[in-house]
């Protein structure tokens, strides 16, 4: 365009993309049409924005509608509404905040209140923060019955909501030490820091890492090694993550997902390796401008 945007792109895979733009540079529409079909795919359009360009509105690709309110004192965003023509009201966010821009409360509208497991369940989410504007409640709903026994595989209750109540506890230097959650997921989990660092592990079994532990599960660079029990992590000289191994077996190769990187630290390559009793399963997406190429000899994609 005459501003310098792309108009129009076309991929290794014979797909063309183009793009529309308004006046000043910023973005109108955009289709897609991929190679070997007739007809082209709207991807968004009719996007429009307010003087100071945020998007106050956008058609998606599928026929709903987004629409945006912002504060016109501060800009920040009040309200979100998405509608279909086939659906009808599909979300109504109403946001607010504190007097430093922290969420203190997200509701939506589009939601009836709801009832499940002797609990009144309100479409609203709430934020607490302590005086150093650091999370400490949050008050919401989840999905998931509060029941925790086993459940039948595939055969999930989308009617099965709870409340939720999530507090958080940090040290001095700002590091969470303690997540608590009641509800139906995740109880929480509690971390200890390193006495001269920032670096903190998770207890395990309910007994907290030892100094050697923490000084142990991270490299010279701050760099975790250990995601969690069994699952290790390697890192290159620029200090991208360069490998996990999910799987490690005392006999025999171990499962391993490695991933490579251009000059500019963007992620080209990632290589997946599983190991079975018959083969090596082995499963490769190539990260292009705009396309993904993905190969698996496990399922046969090319």
């Amino acid at each position: 365009g005459p501003l310098g945007d792309v108009l129009e792109t076309l991929d290794a895979r014979q797909n063309r993309q183009t793009f529309g733009f308004t006046l000043d540079g910023r973005l109108r529409h955009s289709a897609l049409k991929l190679a070997g079909k007739p007809n082209w795919q709207t991807l968004v359009s009719e996007i429009e924005y307010d003087a100071d360009g945020q998007t106050l509105r956008e058609v998606a690709g599928n026929g709903v509608q987004t629409t945006l309110t912002y504060d016109p004192e501060d800009g920040r965003l009040v309200e979100r509404r998405a509608y279909s023509d086939k659906a009808g009201l599909l979300q109504h966010l109403l946001y607010a905040y504190d007097l430093m821009g922290n969420v203190l409360s997200i509701e939506d509208k589009a939601l009836p209140v709801r009832y499940f497991n002797n609990q009144r369940i309100d479409p609203v989410s709430r934020f607490i923060y302590d005086s150093l504007y650091q999370l400490i409640e949050a008050i919401g709903w989840e999905a998931g019955a509060s029941n925790q026994g086993p459940e039948s595989v595939g055969r999930a209750d989308p009617a099965a909501i709870t409340n939720y109540h999530q507090t958080y506890c940090y040290d001095e230097g700002g590091n969470l030490l303690k997540l608590t959650h009641v509800g139906a997921q995740n109880p929480g989990r509690e971390l200890t820091a390193a006495r001269y660092s920032n670096r903190c592990l998770p207890w395990r079994n309910g007994v907290p890492p030892t100094e050697a532990e923490i000084a142990a599960a991270f490299d010279a660079n701050g760099n975790l090694l250990e995601l969690d029990q069994g699952r290790f992590l390697t890192w290159d000289l620029r200090n991208q993550l360069h490998s996990v191994s999910p799987v490690e077996r005392d006999s025999g190769r171990n499962d391993c997902e490695r991933y490579l990187y251009d000059g500019a630290g963007q992620r080209v390559r990632k290589i997946r390796s599983l190991q079975t009793n018959a083969r090596t399963v082995t499963a490769e997406v190539r990260y292009l401008h705009g396309l993904e190429l993905r190969t698996d000899n496990g399922t046969g994609e090319v």
